[in-house]
């Protein structure tokens, strides 16, 4: 009976060894993949208040973790806000990703004597400035 036991822990022990060594091997199909960045979402609305921040921020996302790159903002002819009237960029139209992250953002700060109660539209579009990356289509505008 002891016997038994001791092959019964033997083989147990074999089996959570061997269950977690995990498969490092080579995935050839992963190399050299194209990097895609995009706005994260498609919209969004700011109602402009006197005495208010009225900033909002367009989110970039990249399809997998970065060790940095740039992209450029350029402002679509079918806005109807003018900028340097209506908005500025607060940190310019060029962001980019600092190492290790998916995530950048482009903020916009809204001019709140020049607003109307009609409001005005931005439509900004992203353009990547390395060869490395790739917008996404589907994502590469904001309004």
């Amino acid at each position: 009976m002891k016997n038994i036991y001791k092959l019964l822990t033997l083989v147990l022990t074999l089996t959570i060894v061997t269950s977690c060594d995990r498969d490092q091997g080579e995935y050839p199909y992963l190399d050299n993949r194209e990097v895609t960045i995009g706005f994260r979402g498609a919209e969004a609305s700011l109602l402009v208040e006197n005495g208010a921040d009225n900033m909002i921020t367009a989110t970039v996302g990249a399809s997998t973790v970065l060790t940095g790159g740039s992209y450029l903002v350029s402002v679509d002819d079918s806005s109807t806000a003018v900028l340097g009237v209506d908005y500025d960029f607060v940190s310019g139209t060029v962001g980019s990703f600092e190492s290790g992250n998916i995530l950048s953002s482009i903020s916009i700060v809204a001019d709140f004597e020049n607003s109307t109660s009609d409001g005005k539209t931005i439509v900004l579009n992203l353009i990547s400035n390395e060869p490395s990356l790739a917008v996404a289509e589907a994502f590469s505008q904001y309004t």
